[in-house]
């Protein structure tokens, strides 16, 4: 079980999620132990592209700061792609971060002269 940052957010799985997301976990341990470098076809590289991709999102709905952290999943398996799968690939649309609660920064603005003291 992974316990971090932000664990205290989750609550109870719904119904099902953890025997899938163990489910998961086994097929993706079982086909990293099958593979080698030579035993890949187009289809499936593909396919564990289009799992990570919808693993991905799946995950990022969970919060914000999640949904950070996973924004480059999408860029990062559309250049596995065109790397292994030349032509097959469309670009893919990067999902812009959801913002956070906090709100944005402020600079100090034109025509800020600095602190001044008297004295």
């Amino acid at each position: 079980m992974v316990a971090g940052e932000g664990a205290e957010r989750l609550g109870e799985a719904g119904p099902g999620v953890e025997q899938r997301a163990a489910a998961v976990a086994d097929a993706a341990c079982e086909l990293a132990d099958l593979v080698t470098p030579g035993a890949w076809s187009v289809g499936a590289v593909e396919d564990a592209a289009d799992a990570i991709d919808v693993l991905a999102a799946a995950l990022a709905a969970i919060d914000p700061e999640v949904a950070r952290a996973l924004a480059a999943v999408p860029a990062a398996t559309a250049a596995l792609r065109r790397r292994l799968v030349p032509g097959t690939v469309q670009d893919v649309a990067e999902v812009p971060a959801q913002r956070s609660e906090r709100p944005p920064r402020r600079g100090l603005g034109p025509g800020w002269k600095g602190v001044r003291t008297t004295g």
